[in-house]
């Protein structure tokens, strides 16, 4: 755990995190990441979601504990959103299999729930996706408790020195069409914005390409 201010720490999040850890991230996702198809999911389905995702060589989270110790925030990044998706349905095919049965299974529109379940599936491997980078941001959330305190910031830095050892530079951010304040956020580190990407036909989404050598990385201080 590296100590990055007085107030909290950043940590990579592993197979090995607390079982806590994986619960506030699944309901910081759904508290804060509204509207999307996840969040509408169990925070039980969303913690066992976030757990194959760490597993992944094509993916990492990063959290933020407040001084208490409990996650305020968090960003899961992935190197390459197609391999990734490609590795949980064939290595970790049970749990896509078990969010599919679980969007079915939903009393209300279980139609419409799997078609977005599939559009999720389909996204990465769109020809609208082509040009844009393969690295990207599929989660940034801070809690409501914890905004404007840079928390984000710190989180978007830590990503850019992790995969800065990667050699990747450019990374893709897809968010909601009126999630202002995320736009806002991306816009004031620098991030183009690309325009409009379809993910759900009913719920417009717009992408932004952030620069990652153009943010500024904070370090922890000794």
């Amino acid at each position: 755990m590296l100590r990055a201010r007085a107030e909290g720490s950043l940590l990579r999040v592993t197979s090995d995190s607390p079982e806590g850890l994986f619960r506030d991230i699944a309901l910081l996702h759904k508290h804060e990441v509204p509207g999307g198809f996840l969040s509408r999911l169990r925070a039980s389905d969303l913690e066992m979601l976030y757990r194959a995702q760490v597993e992944s060589p094509e993916a990492m989270t990063l959290a933020w504990l407040d001084a208490s110790g409990r996650c305020v925030g968090y960003v899961s990044v992935s190197t390459n959103t197609r391999r990734l998706y490609l590795w949980v349905i064939r290595r970790r095919w049970a749990v896509a299999a078990r969010i599919l049965l679980v969007a079915a299974g939903m009393t209300a529109g279980s139609v419409m729930n799997v078609q977005r379940w599939s559009e999720t599936v389909r996204y990465p491997f769109r020809k609208q996706n082509r040009g844009l980078p393969d690295a990207e941001i599929l989660n940034l959330a801070v809690a409501g408790t914890a905004i404007r305190q840079g928390i984000a910031s710190i989180l978007l830095s830590a990503v850019a020195a992790e995969l800065a050892e990667r050699d990747i530079r450019y990374v893709k951010a897809v968010t909601g069409k009126t999630q202002f304040a995320a736009q806002d956020f991306y816009r004031s580190v620098g991030a183009e914005y690309v325009g409009p990407l379809s993910i759900h036909a009913e719920s417009p989404e717009v992408a932004f390409v952030i620069d990652l050598a153009q943010v500024a990385v904070r370090r922890p201080p000794r």
